[in-house]
């Protein structure tokens, strides 16, 4: 049942019993009324998830709960007293019992509140709070065949024009202090990411400053904004030995460039007379140096966008895997590329461990690489999903990443 989200057995708080077992799907009773209180407290402000159906899917809420208490019981939470309701729950971290995670179901998003004591702007967690939360509903909505067409957004409330989740004047309702949860002034993820330092609001007609401040949800998003992004692209472009990008940066024969374009020039005559003008023999395409390999991939890539692709598989059988680059367009986003081609990938990679390898060179963490492993069934398709939903990436990168794990064959994939 801990397999499905179900149930999660937890260390017990007394001598009497070895353990207990919590089940957030079987909770009938409400939080205390007060909760609210409890929520405006907190100086971090809230996360929210806001989905696109304008509801809460049935029966997530719960499993949601159950797949954090499951995540976190090693180490990460406490095993004193955790704080499960309907639609609530609230768990003490084991580093620091003054800081703790609320999780709150409204009816269309679930608030995530990280309250760090009264007295304290410190939040070391939150961040691996929010990137766990995301993973997790990545990994249900693949996981659970209801949940399949869900969409979400990440986001906070407006600082300037709402407050303690209601809108300061409702423009729809003409009323001060709405709390219709479709009135609140929802800024997703993406746009908090892409500002410089602030977020501008223009719906509030008394506010002295329509600022919201970037920095007032650092704690969720990291010091620097695009910190993931940011590191991942540098060690994508340290591993790319030569993409699209990089089609000009060797000089091609003329005769060689005009022979591409040709279509009475076969494979292996173009590849001939490539080899024939640069003085190589075959022995230097089946073992290139690092020069000729750039040469290799500038010279398919060349081929790719002549529309060549027979001349880049003729290349591919005498070349070794990994120096031709992908069949596909370099410049594709992953997230356009075909079912089948991923599938294809997922069956190579998530085999065995070959898939963590990837995942680590993406910037996932072990905890949540770990996590993945034990809670589906493609983690591979699961993380590369979740990735390039918060950072573009092309074929080229990807090709490039698997290349420098080690693992050139499947990288020859795409």
């Amino acid at each position: 049942m801990e397999k499905f989200s179900l149930l999660c057995s937890w260390p017990a708080s007394d001598h009497l019993s070895s353990r207990k077992y919590l089940v957030p799907s079987m909770l009938k009773s409400h939080p205390p009324q007060h909760i609210n209180r409890l929520i405006v407290s907190a100086r971090l402000p809230s996360l929210f998830i806001k989905f696109e159906s304008g509801q809460v899917p049935s029966r997530l809420f719960p499993r949601l709960v159950t797949q954090f208490l499951l995540w976190g019981k090693v180490g990460f939470w406490s095993p004193v007293n955790p704080q499960l309701y309907q639609n609530f729950a609230r768990l003490f971290t084991a580093k620091d019992d003054k800081c703790s995670v609320v999780l709150l179901c409204h009816s269309s998003f679930i608030e995530v509140v990280v309250h760090g004591g009264n007295d304290s702007y410190e939040v070391p967690c939150a961040q691996p709070i929010f990137r766990q939360l995301l993973l997790m509903l990545e990994c249900m909505r693949k996981e659970f065949f209801w949940l399949e067409s869900m969409r979400y957004q990440a986001g906070v409330v407006c600082t300037v024009c709402c407050r303690e989740r209601r809108v300061e004047f409702c423009h729809t309702h003409g009323k001060n202090d709405c709390e219709r949860e479709e009135c609140l002034h929802f800024i997703p993820e993406s746009e908090l990411r892409s500002a410089n330092e602030s977020v501008t609001c223009t719906r509030s007609p008394t506010a002295l400053n329509n600022k919201v401040c970037i920095k007032d949800f650092s704690a969720w998003l990291g010091s620097c904004q695009k910190r993931t992004c940011d590191v991942v692209d540098e060690q994508l472009a340290q591993a790319s030995s030569g993409g699209e990008g990089e089609v000009n940066s060797v000089a091609l024969p003329r005769d060689v460039v005009e022979s591409l374009v040709s279509r009475t020039c076969d494979p292996e005559e173009i590849l001939h007379k490539l080899m024939q003008n640069l003085s190589l023999d075959k022995t230097c395409l089946k073992e290139p140096t690092p020069e000729t390999t750039k040469m290799i991939r500038c010279f398919a890539a060349k081929a790719k966008i002549s529309n060549r692709i027979d001349v880049v598989r003729h290349l591919r059988d005498i070349a070794p895997a990994g120096a031709s680059g992908p069949l596909l367009p370099g410049d594709l986003d992953i997230q356009n590329v075909s079912c089948e081609k991923i599938r294809e990938l997922t069956i190579n990679l998530s085999g065995g461990e070959e898939w963590k390898f990837v995942a680590e060179r993406l910037g996932f963490s072990a905890p949540e690489i770990r996590y993945l492993d034990h809670r589906t069934r493609n983690p591979f398709e699961a993380a590369l999903t979740y990735y390039i939903q918060r950072n573009p990436m092309k074929v080229d990168d990807l090709y490039d990443v698997i290349k420098e794990c080690g693992m050139p064959v499947v990288a020859d994939i795409l």
